[in-house]
């Protein structure tokens, strides 16, 4: 094992006996009456009701709509309804689809008394449950109902129209309880509204298997990269089932890295109208290699990103111990990390040092994006479109390779500072100078430019041969081979493909019924990986030629890989 791995092990498993010692576990599921619909329960309890309160209500109920790659079991009743504590397991298991409810208070407890609820403040409960009269002090998740694909995209259509047709898709990280995800989405996306007046979208989820605790690491780092292909299907199914006219991505920290892989490659399996994509990444762990790589996937989905980095994030700074790099999500001597990334345009790419404003309540400082006012007024700005000068945020320079500035979010703004105002097209006045005169009006602008000549059509479709190459005597595909599928399915989409043949071939080595049968499993490993990407299978057939037709002629008995194969025909 290496030194840095080592010291980072070693500096998780010290900050694993500080949480421990600082409460109890903590209790996600409402105490009482789990497996209740959120109304439902507030309406019994009298909590629906202003009466004896200003605004906000005592309790608000949001519902999110989940899928998740992480194995499933336990179902009670034929609702779907969950009732095992461990239903969702921390495995990978095939993408499944649910709804949740979020029970998130509108007022908490402090030691001077009962006080309004701030935006970015999830309070959780700890150690014994809260009687009744507390419960809504606290933040819990009511009830989790597993779905059918068709009724979970039915359901989140209708709160996708409600909410102008947006949608938000919240994607966590590292060390993250399944339930804590839901109320992380839950949250997010009511504070933003609340926050900003700006409305992210119906509240979507992407909940992959995170071992939920310190020393996980390793094993969440693995189930980030096998989630990569569930969540591409996901984001292809919200695309074509929901036609949002905006898709707002919000990603924490390795969930990163899940969607970075998920977007590399997503091509819509529908038509699709022009889709406004805004990608907020927030703590983000991954190295400058890995988001230089998706600049190619930002131009082509047209994207504005927003990257927030801290230089108070503890679980980076072990990140970075262990993988010998700098992270995304840094800040480091006083310079975001990111500013080393080359090819990404500084247009559509803004980098916010929140270090001045994130803060370490969370032990690891990791958490920041969803727990603090600032941060979270400063994305709706993002979601709403609005640029960075345009927004309350200090300008620093420094030429680099990404952009020549760079923003932060500063402590001494006002607390009404804080927060855009999509109208507004000027910072307001100083201290000192509210009331000032506002600004002479700017002149008018030169006329636009003529526009550009259409773009020349694209190539026409044409069938299309791949060639997918086995290890020796085996039938399963290697990576290598998944991605030759991949692509393979990409382009059958993409030309509305009927009629695909799949022909498995072998070597000369072993007998001739033997390298029969082989070739044959080879063809049917690839038929199931191309239904596994989507496409019908009665529209591919099989068949397995053995050693009868050989890629490259050998003598019998020969191991030759260019004839350990199969080929897929793609025709319309």
């Amino acid at each position: 094992m290496r030194r840095s791995t080592i010291i980072a092990l070693g500096a998780s498993a010290g900050m694993a006996a500080l949480l421990s010692a600082c409460g109890g576990d903590p209790i996600l599921r409402h105490p009482s009456a789990f497996g209740t619909e959120c109304q439902a329960l507030i309406e019994a309890r009298g909590l629906d009701s202003h009466a004896g309160y200003d605004a906000p209500p005592p309790v608000t109920c949001i519902p999110v709509y989940f899928a998740t790659s992480r194995a499933i079991e336990n179902i009670s009743g034929d609702d779907g309804v969950l009732g095992a504590a461990d239903a969702y397991r921390d495995a990978i298991g095939p993408l499944s689809y649910g709804v949740a409810d979020v029970w998130l208070p509108g007022y908490v407890e402090t030691r001077e008394g009962v006080r309004e609820r701030r935006s970015g403040h999830r309070p959780i409960a700890e150690g014994e449950a809260p009687g009744v009269d507390r419960e809504p002090y606290f933040i819990f998740v009511t009830r989790i109902q597993a779905t059918e694909e068709a009724d979970f995209f039915r359901r989140a259509g209708a709160e996708t129209e409600r909410r102008d047709d947006a949608v938000m898709l919240f994607v966590h990280g590292y060390n993250v309880p399944f339930e804590s995800a839901l109320l992380s989405a839950a949250q997010v996306n009511h504070d933003l509204r609340i926050e900003t007046g700006i409305d992210p979208g119906a509240p979507l989820a992407f909940i992959w298997p995170s071992q939920a605790r310190l020393l996980g690491y390793f094993e969440d780092e693995r189930n980030a990269e096998a989630s990569e292909p569930l969540l591409r299907a996901y984001l292809d199914r919200v695309i074509c089932e929901l036609h949002p006219r905006q898709l707002n991505l919000i990603v924490h920290s390795m969930g990163n890295r899940v969607v970075a892989g998920a977007l590399d490659g997503l091509i819509p399996s529908c038509p699709t109208d022009e889709i406004t994509v805004r990608i907020v990444m927030a703590a983000a762990d991954m190295d400058v290699a890995t988001f230089e790589r998706l600049a190619d996937e930002f131009a082509r989905l047209d994207a504005d990103v927003t990257v927030y980095a801290s230089g108070r994030d503890v679980a980076l700074w072990a990140s970075n111990l262990i993988h010998l790099r700098g992270r995304v999500g840094q800040v480091i001597f006083d310079r975001p990390v990111v500013r080393d990334a080359r090819e990404v345009s500084p247009e559509s790419t803004s980098v916010i040092d929140a270090t001045l404003v994130s803060t370490t309540l969370d032990v690891l400082g990791h958490g920041y994006y969803s727990n603090d006012a600032s941060i979270l007024g400063d994305m709706g700005c993002a979601i709403e479109g609005l640029p960075p000068e345009d927004r309350h945020l200090v300008q620093a320079s420094l030429r680099s390779r990404l952009a020549e500035v760079w923003y932060l979010i500063s402590p001494d703004s006002q607390p009404d500072q804080l927060f855009c105002n999509p109208r507004r097209v000027t910072l307001p006045a100083a201290p000192g100078e509210v009331g000032a005169p506002p600004p002479p009006p700017p002149p008018p602008p030169p006329p636009p430019p003529p526009p550009p000549p259409p773009p020349p059509p694209p190539p026409a479709w044409q069938a299309r041969e791949y060639t997918v190459i086995f290890d020796w005597d085996r039938y399963d595909l290697t990576p290598q081979a998944e991605e030759i599928v991949r692509q393979a399915a990409a382009h059958a989409r993409a030309g509305g493909a009927t009629r695909i043949r799949v022909v498995g071939h072998a070597d000369t080595s072993g007998s001739a019924a033997y390298n029969l049968r082989l070739s044959q499993r080879r063809a049917a490993a690839v038929r199931d990986a191309l239904i596994l990407q989507g496409l019908n299978g009665a529209s591919i057939s099989t068949e397995g030629r053995g050693e009868s037709d050989l890629a490259r002629p050998t003598a019998d008995g020969v191991r030759e890989p260019l004839n350990r194969r199969a080929t897929i025909d793609i025709n319309r």
